[in-house]
């Protein structure tokens, strides 16, 4: 399934219909299946799956492929969000016309981002439409996990909730949800899972709109790939600011990126843990929207998750040690610390930015003209190639690889 966020106000929405993201009118006939491996036939591109059948689902509802709209009405401005709908008859022209359903032995559903979202709440879904119970139904969800539950700390008693957003955060007041979710599905007319729904109230059943309290009624197994600090959540949906050590606020910053990744595991970890039997969870220590796909975690075999699930999902048994990988890299301040470049928040030491600043690197003329000329992420790489030839200055400064990486990469985003 096919991510790219989601509208739920009239200009964002009008907006995003005259788009790809909303509209199918200019969508390409063919794709390059290299920016979704899972598509590719080349077993080096793709070990594990390549000589599947493979379905992609482009996304045009602004629903996370949950929306059950049947009328465009004033309403909804006059536009459709029946993403849950389509995927109806997506499966029933799939079965028609090709038997897939009756005739596959294993079905992986995925999606990343909005397409996560997707993956989480319709797998069970897909599972009781198959003709046959020993059909295998799996999902890997990346970057679906839309909220984690609120800490104690946050919203005593409340666990269903989601964290409180900046806002609130930064007055010391526990606020922020509000009825949102409910809101949003409201317009939406969201596919929530018929169990969720059943054990849940009138004035509480919009807490299934959440996946801390979703992901507990998915019966299908299920290998959760999310970051624990992910950007999207975090500044996107509630509103904080971007993280820069010479913001006036970045102490309030990086409190709430702290207390929102530990949000995040304590909502993933236990429940995941409660599956053990069948589920898997991949959770870097990663400041990114999205779980990399060279991304690693601890340990001795240091492993991508694109190397576990094919494992995971066929039960070999060779990689049952890595079917449970939770970042457990130490960060004084409790930030993001995968050494993968881009992962970590340049909060960086005073004086390894200042070095930096006076060897040129993070302002200096050749990273200002790749910025200006060729964008953030060439100029991220000459101030990587300058750090590289200034290394001894930045060793004396007390700078890290991890360090100067995070710093090239968020000063010039």
């Amino acid at each position: 399934l096919e991510g790219g966020g989601a509208c739920f106000t009239e200009a964002s929405c009008t907006k995003r219909s005259k788009g790809d993201l909303g509209s199918s009118k200019n969508w390409q006939k063919t794709m390059n299946c290299k920016s979704q491996f899972l598509l590719c036939d080349e077993e080096s591109a793709n070990p594990g799956f390549n000589n599947a059948h493979h379905v992609y689902v482009p996304y045009a509802n602004g629903d996370t492929h949950r929306g059950m709209r049947t009328q465009a009405s004033e309403e909804t401005w006059g536009l459709y969000f029946s993403g849950h709908l389509n995927l109806r008859t997506i499966f029933n022209h799939l079965e028609q016309s090709y038997g897939l359903l009756s005739n596959s032995s294993h079905i992986l559903l995925t999606g990343s981002s909005a397409g996560g979202i997707g993956t989480l709440y319709n797998v069970d879904y897909l599972k009781s439409i198959v003709a046959s119970e020993n059909t295998v139904v799996k999902a890997a969800p990346n970057a679906g996990f839309f909220f984690p539950g609120a800490l104690k700390s946050d919203f005593p008693g409340h666990p269903e909730y989601p964290p409180s957003n900046f806002s609130c955060f930064s007055q010391g007041q526990h606020c922020g949800f509000s009825n949102f979710e409910s809101l949003v599905a409201d317009l939406w007319q969201s596919y929530r899972h018929p169990k969720c729904v059943a054990a849940h109230s009138e004035e509480t059943v919009w807490y299934c709109d959440s996946a801390m309290t979703q992901y507990a009624y998915v019966e299908s197994p299920v290998y959760l790939l999310e970051n624990q600090y992910d950007t999207n959540q975090i500044m996107t949906q509630n509103g904080c600011p971007k993280p820069t050590p010479s913001s006036p606020m970045s102490s309030v910053i990086n409190a709430y990126i702290s207390m929102y990744g530990e949000a995040m595991r304590n909502s993933t970890e236990p429940q995941v843990q409660a599956k053990a039997d069948q589920d898997a969870l991949f959770l870097p220590s990663c400041f990114q929207h999205g779980v990399s796909t060279t991304i690693t975690i601890g340990g001795t075999q240091q492993l991508t998750w694109p190397e576990i699930l094919p494992d995971w999902y066929w039960e070999h048994g060779k990689l049952t040690d890595s079917y449970f990988l939770v970042d457990d890299c130490k960060s004084p301040d409790g930030l993001p610390c995968n050494a993968m470049a881009g992962c970590q928040i340049a909060t960086g030491s005073n004086s390894c930015r200042a070095q930096l600043e006076k060897d040129g690197c993070l302002s200096g003329e050749k990273v200002l003209e790749r910025y200006l000329l060729q964008g953030p992420a060439k100029a991220a790489s000459a101030c990587i190639e300058c750090a590289q030839s200034h290394r001894k200055d930045l060793e004396s400064a007390g700078c890290t690889v991890s360090e100067v990486q995070s710093l090239c990469t968020s000063e010039n985003a």
